[in-house]
């Protein structure tokens, strides 16, 4: 996982590691109207028990919410719509994690 700044679609993101997101109730998140993905490294339940979570579990929760931003600009039923706008989104973002 890296985190940072880079740049996807001509739009700028964000991807914090966070102790809690959401005030501890979600594993991460993407808010589209800041461009900001949170990731992160501890979760609540309904009690208030504090559960750490592992890095495999971050690690798929940072490409779920990458999905998220994928998805967000996916409107359309054509396959070969979303695998056009894929590759490109990925040939973007494949230098960000070679950095």
């Amino acid at each position: 996982m890296k985190f940072g700044t880079f740049i996807l679609g001509g739009l700028t993101y964000t991807i914090k590691h966070e102790e809690f997101v959401n005030n501890g109730i979600d594993f991460g998140a993407f808010d589209s109207a800041t461009n900001v993905i949170s990731i992160a490294k501890k979760v609540k339940d309904a009690d208030g028990m504090i559960t750490e979570l592992s890095n495999e579990v971050q690690e798929a929760t940072y490409w779920h919410e990458l999905g998220h931003v994928f998805n967000y600009f996916y409107n359309t039923a054509y396959d070969e719509a979303f695998a056009q706008a894929f590759s490109a989104f990925m040939i973007e973002l494949i230098p960000f994690f070679r950095k």
